[in-house]
């Protein structure tokens, strides 16, 4: 199903070229990287190899294996579970930092006593 709705986004002019028996269904596929992009790089030529689309289309992004990605990933989820907790945010530094929270008799945190 994902395919099929990556293709309704390709640019008519792909479509017209792939009826016509112009371009195979493999570079039609390629096109679909980039919205953007794949009407000027088609007229621009017409008769480049899926592998080529996909070069040209993706040229200059990020690989995934790059660290880059991979912080920037995990910089999300903490910002998306911190913005749920607030308060968890500020317990985890608490933490990171090696400071221990003020006690009540009971055992739980005390409110009104300051942290060191």
């Amino acid at each position: 199903m994902k395919k099929r709705l990556k293709l309704a986004s390709v640019a008519p002019s792909i479509l017209k070229a792939y009826r016509a028996d112009k371009i195979d269904l493999e570079q039609v596929m390629a096109y679909t990287l980039s919205e953007k992009r794949q009407e000027a790089l088609f007229r621009r030529n017409p008769d480049m190899n899926a592998y080529q689309v996909r070069q040209t289309l993706t040229e200059g992004d990020i690989p995934l294996s790059d660290k880059r990605v991979t912080f920037s990933v995990i910089e999300l989820r903490l910002q998306r579970v911190y913005q749920a907790s607030p308060k968890q945010l500020v317990e985890d530094l608490i933490k990171a930092c090696g400071v221990t929270r003020p006690r009540a008799s009971d055992g739980r945190p005390d409110p009104q006593r300051a942290l060191p």
